[in-house]
């Protein structure tokens, strides 16, 4: 890509990057994490319920001990869980109109374990199949060059935001992210909407 567009902040014309996170971003892990949980359990669970970004914590603080909090790592060390994330709403539309902006540089920056990164590989190249992209497989979202980040993990808004700066720190609206300080979007369409408008592509 070559971007022809001069920056607002008055430096060399360059392409902006923009990271997204995986999980509860584009993919709704949420959703998939209640109907494994309540296919176990035989319990009921919804997204209000997960309260804590970790759900291990999240379901021992609901269920005080009547369900282990573990069965939720058991959950999430399968791999076709993994395999079977949906897309949430709209979010093909919202890439799709960011990848095709020429002055945009999607990065997919996601912290998922080593053993799974090859059916996360997959996974993206099956729903992202016209989308224009490059993965950052990384813990540490702060040692990803970006402009932007777009995550529901105040941790890893926090990482980046003496880096990129608050305003471009853009949490997706989840229960466990509500004290956040960061602009907070429902939809990644709002988020990539706030981002055109704030670099003038609209």
């Amino acid at each position: 890509m070559c971007n022809t567009k001069l920056k607002l902040n008055n430096s060399l014309d360059e392409e902006i990057i923009v990271g997204i996170d995986v999980d509860n971003v584009i993919a709704d892990f949420s959703k998939l994490f209640i109907n494994n949980f309540q296919n176990l359990t035989n319990k009921s669970l919804c997204r209000n319920d997960l309260v804590k970004w970790n759900f291990k914590e999240a379901i021992n603080d609901l269920y005080k001990g009547e369900i282990d909090g573990e069965v939720a790592n058991h959950i999430l060390s399968d791999e076709k869980f993994f395999s079977d994330l949906e897309l949430k709403e709209g979010v093909l539309e919202a890439l799709t109109k960011l990848s095709n902006n020429k002055n945009i540089k999607i990065i997919i920056v996601t912290a998922i374990e080593n053993n799974m990164q090859s059916i996360r590989t997959k996974w993206l190249k099956d729903k992202l199949k016209d989308i224009d992209y490059s993965v950052a497989y990384e813990q540490k979202k702060d040692r990803v060059k970006m402009d932007y980040l777009i995550d529901d993990g105040i941790h890893n808004l926090d990482m980046l935001s003496s880096i990129i700066g608050k305003d471009n720190c853009l949490c997706i609206a989840e229960p466990y992210n509500k004290s956040c300080e960061y602009n907070r979007f429902n939809t990644l369409n709002e988020a990539i909407l706030y981002i055109l408008k704030k670099e003038d592509l609209l």
